[in-house]
């Protein structure tokens, strides 16, 4: 006969691997797991900044890289206002602060040094715009709070429905991000990041690739000196040279988005190489970490059970599975993308004489399980 301390042990023993089988089943759900966005500068219209966006997924896609696309979404985080005025002014108020109409009057006027910096075609709208007083009674900035606040609460719908942001932003556009990035807690911030195109910001937020500015950028250029008179920190260096240009109306300004920074080559490919290395640095969202369980969990001695795993949206090949008697046969795993951009598949494993683990590493996480051997009983 099976004692009573016996059964129940058995009993316990089989219940805790069910729990921790339903545990892993439930974490298999699918994930849609990437978010593109694109962050407006100066000057763009709602158009032009679905043009940058739908641009950038295009060349993505012809870039041959191993991102998902099925899973991926884009849209525009767009900041608006009232004109090409309010543009300038609304830019000047984020990066020199209250006092800034006072400094640029003083730089415009001649009084710094570093009036060579602010070229001819700029001083006309920064001056119409500091005549209408726009620093003091300005729409456009409850339209910027507004907007931050909008953009914040849709990054963190997205991050919580277990998508990794990424926001490529140009210009002012880098301003928003990096604000908006602050609004974000802590747990929040390892699934965002940001591009960032020609910054007018002093400081690099939520970047795993630092920046790209060109040299020729005159709007730049002319941020690097209202900081300067300012006393406040400069925007990042410029850090490369625009080689191929296009011209645009009759200003180069060698600032605008597409047709400049998404031209010209080895801008183009900063900006496509941030957005991969960016979607596999960040952390996944825990129902957006890949999977691993074994079928049947539990197998009497000598028997066989099959590995079936999930790696997301992760491409297979950069994922291996470890434990005994598999050898490199899984390192990586045999890859279905291509096919059905459907990241999954199994191996059936040889005979299994005592406890076992396996766990399955990817970029975007790990997962393990551990096949067990059914206690043998003896009557008595």
């Amino acid at each position: 006969m099976i004692s009573n301390e016996l059964r129940v042990g058995l009993l316990l023993f089989l219940a805790s691997l069910s729990c921790e089988a339903n545990h892993i089943e439930t974490g298999s759900v699918a994930c849609p797991t990437k978010s593109l966005y694109f962050g407006n500068g100066v000057w763009t219209t709602s158009d032009d900044a679905f043009e940058s966006v739908l641009s950038i997924q295009t060349r993505l896609k012809e870039s041959m890289t191993s991102l998902s696309f099925s899973t991926m979404t884009v849209d525009v985080a767009y900041n608006r206002s009232s004109s090409k005025f309010g543009d300038v002014a609304e830019t000047a108020g984020q990066i020199l602060g209250a006092e800034w109409p006072s400094l640029l009057m003083a730089h415009l006027s001649g009084l710094s040094r570093l009036g060579r910096f602010v070229l001819s075609p700029f001083k006309k709208p920064l001056n119409e715009a500091l005549a209408q007083k726009a620093s003091e009674a300005f729409l456009t900035t409850e339209l910027s709070r507004e907007d931050i606040a909008s953009f914040v609460t849709r990054y963190t719908t997205d991050i919580g429905q277990g998508r990794k942001v990424v926001v490529v932003a140009h210009s002012q556009g880098n301003i928003f991000a990096n604000r908006s990035f602050r609004e974000l807690s802590s747990s929040q911030k390892d699934s965002f990041a940001v591009i960032p195109v020609a910054s007018p910001d002093s400081v690099v937020e939520a970047s795993y690739i630092g920046h790209v500015t060109f040299f020729s950028d005159i709007v730049i250029s002319a941020v690097q000196a209202l900081r300067a008179l300012s006393g406040l920190p400069l925007a990042p260096l410029p850090n490369d040279h625009l080689v191929e240009v296009a011209p645009f109306e009759d200003v180069p300004d060698g600032h605008r988005f597409l047709p400049y920074y998404l031209t010209d080559t080895s801008s183009t490919q900063f900006i496509l190489n941030g957005v991969i290395s960016s979607f596999s640095s960040l952390g996944a969202p825990d129902q957006c970490r890949p999977s691993l369980r074994a079928s049947p969990r539990i197998v009497r001695v000598n028997e066989s059970s099959t590995l079936i795993w999930n790696t997301r949206d992760v491409d297979e090949r950069q994922c291996s599975i470890s434990g005994p008697d598999i050898g490199s046969s899984l390192t990586p795993l045999p890859s279905n993308f291509g096919v059905d951009d459907e990241h999954n598949g199994s191996w059936r494993l040889g005979a299994i004489s005592g406890q076992v683990r396996y766990t399955l590493s990817c970029p975007n996480g790990s997962s393990s399980t551990v096949i067990e051997i059914l206690p043998i009983i003896f009557e008595s």
